[in-house]
């Protein structure tokens, strides 16, 4: 466990996880009136009894009182998550089908999951254990800060609102998440109820050049996108299981022209956006006056901006992001996974780091040579960008999805390898 509380401690202290939670603070009213009762009990000693609930209130959105039958036990921070996860068992061809743990629906289901949770904690052994945990969190917020101490309330009570979540049925415990805490916590106790462990990538994750250094991969089996995501995920040190490159979700589309003019741009934003986010979505307007320019916000993003009073550009009503790739010429984006999407349906990419503080290339694909760079005031022509995406760009994007326009024989071979993977899985768990 404490290798555990060391990573979150550290990739929560990252700038990047920093200046996330400076958005969250600013779009979130909930979240800034907890900050201020634990900034005004801080002064009395006792700030990180907020935290300790907050860590209390996030383990309690989860059902854990009824036992699974299925053979591989999911577990859904988002739906996107559950969505890739279910990416791996088309892959498998049905041979693995997981039942999930999925977010509660409803603030009475919400508190009802809270009130079993509590009636545990009272319990001698579950007082004991909250005391344990509210001294940890203590000390973390005092040497580190409210951020990381707030990360590492929720995992620990993760695991104790886990730890009898399993049925002698579950054999695999598999996760799309291996950062968050209450992800890493269903695998801690899965991982001490005996489960073996998979893991599939929710989204492209930071190169090893951004300095948000990943955790080791400790799973039996990793299921990521391509080579890309295997060296950063180097950079915290060599998995200790298998690893199988499945490519992205999705069907791959040949990239399209960038037709001379531009009549349709798209922006898609990273799960970030204050004033400065705006200024670059409007110079994007102002280099591009004779295009339609469509933003598309994160989907976690509460903050919407508004163009109302700005005659090209407008905010997305796409039903999702292969519309939004269609409907775009090509797209702008920020430092998020969606240009991997973007790419994967056909769409041309250019990025430009001024949408959000996430780092100039998070990703590194503008250092690799995969997307362009976007210019304030200096647009990129329709042939500059359909020379920029040549023929030999498909290899240098198949270091982010490996099954990108891949032949029917190469992926029959990478589905038959996800299918015998499970089935030893299966069988050494047995």
């Amino acid at each position: 466990m404490y290798r555990i509380l060391k990573h979150i401690i550290r990739f929560y202290s990252s700038e990047q996880q920093l200046t996330v939670y400076d958005s969250m603070l600013e779009e979130s009213a909930s979240l800034r009136r907890q900050h201020a009762a634990y900034r005004w009990l801080k002064r009395f000693g006792l700030g990180y009894w907020v935290l300790v609930l907050y860590g209390f209130r996030t383990a309690g959105r989860y059902d854990v009182s009824t036992h699974y039958d299925s053979t591989v036990l999911g577990f859904s921070v988002v739906t996107n998550n559950q969505q890739n996860m279910e990416h791996i068992r088309r892959l498998s061809e049905n041979a693995l089908v997981p039942s999930y743990i999925c977010d509660t629906a409803g603030r009475g289901a919400r508190v009802k999951n809270m009130l079993k949770l509590a009636s545990k904690i009272m319990r001698p052994d579950g007082w004991r254990s909250v005391r344990k945990t509210a001294q940890i969190v203590k000390f973390v917020d005092r040497r580190h800060g409210w951020i990381q101490a707030v990360n590492v309330s929720s995992f620990l009570f993760g695991v104790f609102a886990f730890r009898n979540a399993f049925g002698p049925d579950n054999k695999i415990g598999f996760t799309a998440n291996d950062f968050s805490p209450i992800p890493l916590a269903f695998k801690y106790a899965g991982r001490k109820a005996g489960l073996k462990q998979m893991f599939v990538m929710h989204g492209q994750i930071s190169s090893a050049e951004s300095g948000n250094t990943f955790p080791r991969l400790d799973y039996d089996v990793a299921f990521l996108y391509g080579d890309a995501a295997l060296q950063a995920y180097k950079a915290g040190g060599s998995p200790l299981g298998k690893v199988v490159l499945t490519g992205f979700p999705g069907v791959s589309q040949p990239l399209r022209k960038v037709p001379d003019p531009v009549k349709s741009i798209g922006v898609c934003l990273a799960n970030y956006y204050d004033a400065d986010t705006y200024e670059a979505i409007l110079d994007i307007g102002k280099t591009y006056p004779q295009a339609e320019v469509y933003v598309r916000c994160h989907p976690r993003c509460d903050q919407r901006p508004d163009f109302s009073n700005v005659s090209n550009i407008a905010l997305s009503d796409h039903s999702g992001i292969n519309d939004f790739a269609q409907a775009c010429n090509f797209v702008i984006a920020g430092n998020t996974g969606g240009q991997i999407d973007l790419l994967k349906q056909g769409c041309p990419v250019l990025h430009y780091p001024a949408l959000d503080k996430l780092g100039e290339d998070d990703i590194g694909l503008v250092a690799d040579g995969t997307v362009p760079l976007f210019r304030k005031n200096n647009p990129m022509s329709a042939a500059g960008l359909n020379n920029h995406f040549d023929r030999e760009w498909v290899k240098k994007f198949r270091k982010y999805d490996s099954q990108y326009m891949a032949s029917e024989e190469e992926t029959a071979e990478m589905r038959q390898e996800v299918r015998n993977t499970y089935l030893a899985l299966l069988e050494d768990g047995a």
